[in-house]
């Protein structure tokens, strides 16, 4: 059984100048996303394993395919630290 992470309830992504942004209303945070960890974070909609997310990102980046999955892990590893995506 694989685990399939999901964007926690309450988190916002925004777009303010050049950079994106997640916040919680009701929390005191801030989180900083790049491009891809935006892109990660938004694929997070528990249907898709961490598997899945990799691979759809290495078919859209195929010239960074070999550090991608490294790259998801890392970022969902992250993203459960700070309690903004949960698992299903």
């Amino acid at each position: 059984m694989h685990r399939r992470p999901r964007r926690a309830d309450g988190y916002r992504l925004t777009q303010l100048k050049d950079e994106t942004l997640l916040f919680h209303p009701g929390r005191a945070t801030v989180t900083y996303l790049n491009d891809s960890a935006s892109m990660i974070w938004q694929l997070c909609d528990g249907r898709r394993t961490a598997g899945e997310i990799a691979t759809l990102l290495a078919e859209a980046y195929p010239e960074q395919a070999m550090t991608i999955s490294e790259d998801v892990a890392a970022t969902l590893a992250e993203f459960a630290r700070s309690q903004t995506i949960d698992y299903v």
